[in-house]
C-alpha cells in the first residue's frame, strides 16, 4: 500500500495516478522542488517531474531507487570538458527510457491484485516509442498489455487515460511497469506534449542535431504563457546545466536572463540561475581561471548553513536530500542531525536518503526512530532505510515489526530479506512456517532466488 508520506523515490512526490486533477494542483504548489534531486529524487515532467511515478518492478516492494549511473559525484565536482556525458540530451532519455522498452498512451480497462502485485489490463491507443525487441502484435485491432506493477495504486483507475512506460519479461508477453504519467485534469495536455516533445528530440540520429533541437524547445517553453510548461522547461535546463554542462552557452543567455527575473519561484529560479552560470561561463573566451582543490567535506558547509536558517520543514526536507544527491556520504553529519529534526517530514527525508543512497554511517543513529514513538511515515521509511543498508544490528528490532500485520510488517520483511544475515534468513524461515495468505507469498519470494537476482539487476547485490 502506497503512502504518500513516506519517500519512495528521492527524485519527488508521487502522484495519486487515480486522480490527475487533485494531481495537477497539488504539483503546482510543489512545482518540482527536487531541483537537483533528478534521479531514484529527479525527473522532468509528471506535473513539474515525469519520473514522479516510477516502479522497481512486478515483485519489489514499490521503493524506487536513484539510479547509479545518474548522479557521477566525482564527475559532478570537475570542469564540464571532464565530466562523462550521455548521448542522451533530455532527463527522460539519461534516467528513464533506458529502463523501458515501449511508450505507449492509452487507458487501463481493468486492475486486479496478486499476491501483493497489481496486474493491469492497458488498453492501447497509440505507440509513442518502441524497441525493435519489444513490440505491439500486429494481429490486434485493439491491443491490450498485461502489465505488472510492485506497488498497488500505480496504475491509473479504470479508464483514466495515461501513458505508461513498460519493459517485457523474461519469456513472457507480459511488461512490467516503469513510470506512468497521467495525461487527464488540469496540466494534463501540457505533459503529453512535454513528452512527445522530449521523444521526438531523442529519436534524432546525431548528438548535435538533439542538443540544438532540446535547446530551441526549451528556449521557447521556458516564456510560455503556461504555468507547467514554463516551469518545467526551466527545470529541465537546470537538469542539463548538471549533467551536459557544455551544451548551454550563447544562444540561451538572454533567454535564461529574462526568465530569471520572470520567475517569482525560488526552486524555479535556482535552476535557471545555475544554467544561466554555466551558459555566461561557457560563453566567456577567458580560461577558466585555477579551481583549488578541496576536500568534498568542505561543501556540506553552504547545506548545513541553509538548514540553519531555514525554518520552513519543506525547504530543510529538500536541503537534506540535495546535501545527500550531491555529497553522498559526505552528507552523513547533517543526515544525523536532520534525523533529530523537530518536524516528522524532514527526519522521514533523512532516513529515506541515508538508505537509498547507502549512507552506512549513519545505521547506528536511524535504530532510535524505531522505538520512540515516531509516526509512521518515519517508521517505514527508517525500516527500509535499515533493510538497503544491510543493518545486522537492525535484525532484532525488524523481526519484531515483521510479525505484525499492515505496511510495516511488510516493509519489516523486505529489510529482512535485504539483510539476508544468517539470523535474518532463520527468522524469516519462522515467519513463514506461520505465514498464510499474502504474507506467505511475500516471504516466499524473499527467500528465493527471483529477489537476489531483482536486487543485483536493481544495483544492490546481497551477496
Amino acid at each position: 500500500m502506497y503512502d504518500s508520506r513516506v519517500t519512495s523515490i528521492l527524485h519527488c512526490p508521487r502522484m495519486n495516478a487515480t486522480d490527475p486533477e487533485r494531481n495537477s494542483n497539488r504539483n503546482r504548489s510543489h512545482t518540482r522542488r527536487f531541483v537537483r534531486v533528478t534521479a531514484i529524487m529527479a525527473a522532468i515532467l509528471c506535473g513539474s517531474a515525469l519520473s514522479a511515478c516510477s516502479s522497481t518492478g512486478p515483485t519489489g516492494d514499490g521503493v524506487s531507487d536513484l539510479d547509479p549511473t545518474a548522479f557521477d559525484t566525482a564527475a559532478s565536482a570537475a570542469e564540464p570538458s571532464t565530466r562523462r556525458k550521455s548521448p542522451a540530451v533530455t532527463q527522460i532519455g539519461r534516467e528513464i527510457l533506458p529502463r523501458a522498452g515501449m511508450v505507449v498512451r492509452g487507458r487501463t480497462i481493468g486492475v486486479s491484485r496478486v499476491r501483493g502485485t497489481e496486474v493491469a489490463r492497458f488498453e492501447v491507443d497509440e505507440v509513442l516509442r518502441s524497441v525493435p525487441w519489444d513490440q505491439l502484435p500486429e494481429s490486434t485491432d485493439a491491443p491490450v498489455l498485461t502489465v505488472f506493477s510492485g506497488e498497488p495504486g500505480m496504475m491509473p483507475g479504470a479508464g483514466r487515460e495515461a501513458i505508461i512506460l513498460v519493459s517485457r519479461r523474461v519469456r513472457s508477453p507480459n511488461h512490467d511497469l516503469v513510470q506512468v504519467v497521467p495525461i487527464e485534469g488540469t496540466g494534463g495536455p501540457e505533459r503529453l506534449h512535454a513528452y512527445r516533445r522530449y521523444l521526438e528530440i531523442e529519436s534524432l540520429p546525431r548528438e548535435a542535431e538533439r542538443v540544438a533541437a532540446l535547446l530551441e524547445y526549451l528556449s521557447t517553453a521556458v516564456t510560455d504563457s503556461r504555468r507547467w510548461t514554463r516551469d518545467n522547461a526551466a527545470l529541465e535546463f537546470g537538469s542539463l546545466a548538471t549533467a551536459r554542462p557544455d551544451d548551454l552557452g550563447a544562444s540561451v543567455v538572454n533567454v535564461l536572463r529574462s526568465a530569471t527575473f520572470r520567475s517569482n519561484s525560488s526552486v524555479v529560479q535556482r535552476s535557471l540561475q545555475k544554467a544561466l552560470s554555466i551558459a555566461e561561463r561557457n560563453t566567456s573566451r577567458a580560461p577558466p581561471a585555477p579551481v583549488a582543490v578541496v576536500s568534498r567535506k568542505d561543501d556540506l558547509a553552504p547545506y548545513v548553513a541553509r538548514y540553519d536558517a531555514e525554518v520552513d520543514a519543506a525547504e530543510r526536507r529538500l536541503i537534506v536530500m540535495e546535501a545527500g544527491i550531491d555529497l553522498q556520504a559526505d552528507a552523513a553529519p547533517l543526515l544525523r542531525r536532520a534525523l533529530d529534526d523537530r518536524d516528522e517530514r524532514v527526519r522521514e527525508a533523512a532516513a529515506a536518503t541515508a538508505g537509498q543512497l547507502q549512507i552506512t554511517a549513519i545505521s547506528d543513529a536511524l535504530l532510535p526512530l524505531l522505538t520512540r514513538g515516531e509516526p509512521l511515515p518515519v517508521r517505514r521509511s527508517t525500516v527500509r532505510a535499515l533493510g538497503y543498508l544491510r543493518a545486522t544490528q537492525a535484525v532484532p528490532n525488524l523481526a519484531i515489526l515483521a510479525r505484525a500485520d499492515g505496511v510495516l510488517g511488510d516493509d519489516a520483511c523486505y529489510a529482512l530479506g535485504r539483510v539476508r544475515s544468517p539470523e535474518a534468513v532463520t527468522i524469516m524461515g519462522e515467519l513463514l512456517a506461520t505465514a498464510v495468505g499474502e504474507r506467505r507469498g511475500l516471504l516466499e519470494f524473499l527467500l528465493s532466488d527471483t529477489f537476489v537476482e531483482q536486487e543485483r539487476a536493481l544495483g544492490r547485490p546481497l551477496d
